[in-house]
């Protein structure tokens, strides 16, 4: 089994926990396929996609192609297990702070230049979200908590229950889930 593979492998059972998992989805169009679409257990009419790559480092020119395999996922519909659609899709790991930082100080250390970004690795929201929610990418991030989904710097689901403690939309923010999606549907 590829790295990719197995690094997808392992997220399932946390998502399991709330959601349906498909892997390897088709696109309506049978021209792309997405590594997993996650249905909320609940309420199937709230569904995410997410493209994993392998947690590394990676060059500029790799982290270009996943924005633009992202980016054209976004604008595509997928099968929730319902219907085809459009869903927010989101990137696992992110690249926010792992990846792209604000540079919000510098320190020289020991003849190296450290920099601290503006924003805490754990914060619920990162200018560099912002910059993929634009592109209609999200991202799947974590803290000491759980994890969430995050687009626009809105949280769209947490696994700790933050929203909705409902039983028919546990974890999920209505509110913001309906604004992204109206937001791509209408792209």
């Amino acid at each position: 089994m590829d790295k990719e593979k197995e690094f997808v492998e392992k997220l399932i059972p946390t998502f399991k926990i709330h959601f349906n998992v498909a892997t390897e989805v088709w696109s309506e169009c049978k021209t792309k396929r997405i590594d997993l679409v996650l249905t909320h257990k609940q309420n199937k009419n709230i569904s995410f996609g997410i493209e994993c790559k392998i947690p590394d480092k990676k060059r500029g020119d790799k982290i270009g192609q996943y924005l633009k395999q992202a980016i054209g996922y976004s604008k595509l519909k997928w099968f929730n297990g319902k219907e085809y659609k459009k869903i927010p899709i989101l990137l696992c790991p992110p690249l926010s702070y792992k990846y792209f930082i604000l540079n919000e100080e510098e320190k020289i250390i020991n003849n190296e230049i450290w920099i601290k970004d503006r924003h805490s690795k754990n914060c619920k929201h990162h200018s560099f979200n912002g910059f993929l929610g634009a592109l209609n990418i999200g991202e799947v991030r974590k803290n000491d908590q759980g994890y969430y989904f995050v687009m626009s710097n809105k949280i769209l689901f947490d696994n700790y229950g933050m929203y909705n403690i409902t039983r028919e939309n546990k974890g999920v923010h209505i509110d913001n889930y309906n604004y992204i999606t109206n937001r791509i549907e209408n792209e």
